[in-house]
């Protein structure tokens, strides 16, 4: 796999690594042998579900790029971001119906 340089938005393991860290930092005690206890326990506490979430918001930068919209942008973040305003109703706009 490649990965351009310095970006690490494209890399979906990266959001995986850091979730585990925050994981780690929470409930290590910053010894040697509990960082090797909490180590797999922070690996095992990323749920798939999140982890699968992580691999979407990837694609979904990528073809913001492809479609050369501008890292940080107004359009980069509609592109990317989605927000609904309720959980019980998604805009026609943004249903793939054709």
């Amino acid at each position: 796999i490649f990965y351009p340089a310095n970006h690490c938005e494209l890399n979906f393991i990266e959001y995986f690594w850091s979730r585990a860290k925050l994981y780690a930092q929470a409930y290590c005690e910053y010894t040697f042998l509990a960082l090797v206890q909490v180590v797999p326990e922070a690996l095992g506490n990323v749920s798939n579900e999140l982890i699968f979430k992580y691999y979407q918001q990837i694609l979904q930068i990528m073809d913001a790029y492809r479609n050369n919209i501008v890292y940080g942008s107004d359009d980069f973040k509609r592109h990317v971001f989605t927000h609904y305003s309720s959980h019980r109703w998604i805009p026609e706009s943004q249903l793939d119906i054709t």
